[in-house]
């Protein structure tokens, strides 16, 4: 399926992936907390939540442009270079605007890093694995989750935040050490120039295209509405904190191998009807928190929730991969992942609102729409450019597979 170069290079990328994931899904529950420390209110952690998805969202939009000057590989080390100070200097935060300018600066790089590992595996991957290959990637958000919930929690009880950030930033280094000693383009991979790049920029999108990164939206502001929506409505309900840390728990465990299989099936049975079959059970997963009250339920939705967010990522960049010419990949594949990200944007400045205005059990029942809208997007992007064929009778789409590569 993939030469042992690119074998290699997937599980160095997965590494990264691992390591930001591990940082971001473990900081990311306690944050409130720490901010409160500095006298944070909670709609000032609304909008601190809504300012680090915006810069999360940023880091993408800046790869694409920085990869048509610099290589890969340079962007790799710089953007990863980015978290490690920053996260030393959160645990010396001396003011709440410090607090949130550096875990920006954090989310930030983890995002302009986690765009070019996107870049690097559609490099690396083969049309006939892609799906697999990116749902390997995938696989990293819910282990994340769970070696980051288990690891930051204790760490904050036995020897605080600063301890926690010294010990996040050391963990972090690994980022631009994996870049500046393994990451490497796929052999044989003919770069475009900056001028090409240039030129396929200013060109625009196909038409299919353009449907697709409204896919991506709708998807991700469903999947995120149902991430938020479930620890929001159990601490409604009283609901403890081993409670909700076991919903982390359950659902990293069931979405770990799930996501792995439907990033192979995707292979097997085409994009298109595997993110189908995602939207589907993001629109199952709201539909059982709109009914949600016990603790069974929240494992449920939470599994669901888990499934479809890793399951959509990778989905969506294997999608992209097949569909983007080689000039457009990096800037193709860096609006994916800032559209994903965006996505938290839009939930953590709406939320609130729309819960006051129709109550959690009616916005949940709502939040079905937007995978719904998603689906129809897909469709309509199949009847417009036409539908995919097999991904197994796949040797060219826009662009040619790199020379000397196996399968």
């Amino acid at each position: 399926m993939f030469n042992t170069t690119s074998k290699q290079q997937l599980l160095f990328l997965f590494a990264s992936s691992f390591v930001i994931l591990v940082t971001g899904m473990g900081l990311f529950p306690v944050l409130p907390l720490y901010a409160a420390n500095y006298g944070a209110t909670q709609e000032i952690i609304g909008w601190y939540y809504a300012v680090i998805y915006l810069s999360l969202a940023a880091g993408p939009l800046f790869v694409s442009r920085i990869t048509r000057r610099v290589s890969r590989r340079a962007a790799f080390v710089a953007t990863g270079l980015i978290g490690t100070p920053a996260l030393f200097l959160l645990g010396q935060a001396g003011a709440l605007w410090h607090v949130i300018l550096l875990t920006s600066l954090v989310w930030f790089s983890g995002g302009a890093t986690l765009a070019l590992i996107s870049i690097l595996t559609g490099v690396h991957a083969s049309g006939k694995g892609r799906g697999k290959s990116f749902g390997l990637m995938a696989v990293a958000s819910p282990l994340g989750a769970l070696v980051g919930g288990l690891v930051v929690g204790r760490a904050i009880e036995n020897y605080g935040y600063a301890t926690l950030f010294t010990g996040m930033s050391m963990f972090w280094t690994l980022l631009p050490l994996i870049g500046l000693l393994f990451v490497r383009d796929a052999a044989g991979h003919t770069r475009p120039t900056a001028e090409a790049q240039d030129q396929a920029a200013h060109t625009g999108f196909d038409r299919r295209f353009i449907l697709m990164l409204g896919t991506t939206l709708m998807g991700a502001i469903g999947i995120t509405f149902l991430r938020l929506g479930s620890p929001m409505m159990m601490k409604s309900m009283g609901f403890s904190a081993a409670a909700l840390s076991s919903t982390a728990t359950v659902s990293g465990l069931v979405a770990i191998p799930v996501t792995l299989a439907m990033g192979a099936l995707s292979d097997r049975f085409g994009r298109s009807r595997s993110l189908i079959v995602v939207y589907a059970v993001a629109v199952a997963g709201s539909l059982v928190l709109s009914v949600s009250g016990q603790l069974a339920h929240f494992w449920i939705v939470s599994a669901l929730t888990m499934i479809a967010f890793g399951a959509n990522g990778a989905l969506v960049s294997a999608l992209a991969t097949d569909l983007l010419p080689t000039g457009k990949l990096d800037s193709g594949l860096s609006w994916i992942n800032s559209l994903n990200s965006s996505a938290g944007i839009v939930s953590f400045a709406s939320s609130g609102y729309l819960l006051g205005l129709v109550g959690p059990r009616s916005l949940y029942l709502l939040t079905a729409l937007f995978p719904i809208i998603a689906i129809s997007l897909l469709e309509l992007g199949q009847l417009t450019g036409g539908r995919l064929p097999a991904l197994s009778n796949i040797r060219l789409l826009h662009r040619k597979a790199p020379v000397g590569e196996t399968c």
